[in-house]
């Protein structure tokens, strides 16, 4: 069984057929099924859109895609994470996933030579993984998705 980890960034891009399968792997995978926040994902790491680009990460093993980390580069350094993980995601279904993806973040990590940050709740099925590698809580993220301005009194 071969195995193959693919990277592609604004230089290299993506195909079509490539980007396709990796959103049909990411809205199968995780939480969020929201298609629109992967296709931007992806047009912030591959410069499709005005960003400081990043670069995705695909796991292959006999042309089946076992794990995909998206990252995107911040702009920032020092105060804030210079690359955010995105998404880091692989079925969790068997001891060799998560080694999969054991070897996929390591890779990920020697990409972004630098800072790196990752949000997922706090019961995703892959935290003891990102916390084997050096992920560590930090802060408490709060978030306000409301477009109305609140006057504070």
């Amino acid at each position: 069984m071969s195995n193959e980890t693919l990277y592609y960034n604004a230089f290299s891009g993506m195909t079509l057929r490539e980007r396709d399968a990796v959103v049909q792997f990411l809205e199968q995978h995780e939480k969020t099924k929201h298609k629109e926040h992967i296709d931007e994902a992806l047009d912030y790491a591959l410069k499709i859109k005005p960003s400081f680009g990043g670069f995705v990460l695909v796991a292959k093993r006999e042309e089946k895609i076992r794990g995909v980390i998206v990252s995107n580069c911040t702009g920032m350094a020092g105060y804030n994470a210079s690359h955010l993980f995105v998404f880091a995601t692989y079925p969790h279904q068997s001891k060799e996933d998560r080694s999969v993806m054991l070897d996929l973040m390591q890779q990920a990590i020697r990409y972004a030579k630098g800072q790196v940050a990752l949000h997922i709740p706090p019961d995703h099925p892959a935290l003891t993984l990102f916390q084997q590698l050096g992920f560590k809580s930090e802060l408490l993220a709060l978030r306000l998705d409301s477009p109305v301005a609140m006057a504070v009194a």
